[in-house]
């Protein structure tokens, strides 16, 4: 397993892009098949894509 932090600036360049407050920490993954198509979450309310995953509590 691979721990790493992903910005915009990784696919966009430029300096990263950070929020003034955090309301909470989140874990994702990269999954793939064996196609190589990797899975994507779609956010319809904010029209954006994101990897798949979910919140974390404090601690965990």
């Amino acid at each position: 397993m691979l721990n790493v932090t992903i910005t915009d600036s990784d696919f966009i360049g430029g300096s990263p892009a950070y929020l003034d407050t955090v309301s909470r920490y989140a874990a994702r993954g990269v999954v793939f098949n064996n196609q190589g198509q990797v899975a994507m979450m779609y956010m319809a309310e904010l029209d954006l894509y994101k990897l798949p995953g979910g919140g974390m509590e404090e601690g965990e």
